[in-house]
């Protein structure tokens, strides 16, 4: 049996292309193409991601995410 999912990518990071949110706000590693779950650091006070091996807040994300650009190809 085989299934397909699809998801939309909407925002990435400024810093790493390879992490994109998709539109249901789910964090995709595109080199590994793999989901990344958000978990807490080790006290359990802030939420975040682990990228790159480095534990990221939520908080902090905000200013470093960008709307993917849009590109209208003609392809001939």
């Amino acid at each position: 049996m085989l299934l397909q999912v699809t998801f939309v990518a909407k925002w990435r990071l400024k810093t790493n292309h390879n992490y994109v949110w998709t539109t249901c706000g789910i964090l995709i590693n595109l080199r590994t193409s793999k989901i990344v779950k958000k978990t807490t650091n080790g006290k359990g006070i802030k939420a975040g991601y682990y990228i790159n091996r480095k534990f990221v807040k939520i908080e902090d994300l905000k200013n470093q995410l960008e709307v993917l650009p849009t590109s209208n190809y003609n392809f001939k």
